[in-house]
Parts: C-alpha cells; structure tokens; sequence
C-alpha cells in the first residue's frame, strides 16, 4: 500500500485505489454471470 497518495484524485476502496480505475474492474466483475453464461453454453 502507498505511504500517501496523489491529491487532486478521487478514490474509492481497500486497499485504496483511484476510482476511475476500480470502478472499471466493478463493470468488469458485474459482466461476469454474463460471461459464464456463454462460456456454459
């Protein structure tokens, strides 16, 4: 985990991440019913 971290940034979670960032993985892991749907066939 960083010592500090960049100002002028939103964040969101634990550990600490840029919130853009997190918010891309949180579309990614939401999609996942969808994509294991099609992968069962």
């Amino acid at each position: 985990m960083k010592d500090s971290i960049e100002g002028g940034k939103n964040y969101f979670g634990s550990p600490v991440e840029e919130a853009r960032t997190k918010m891309k993985e949180l579309a990614w892991i939401k999609r996942i019913p969808e994509m294991w749907n099609k992968i069962k066939g």
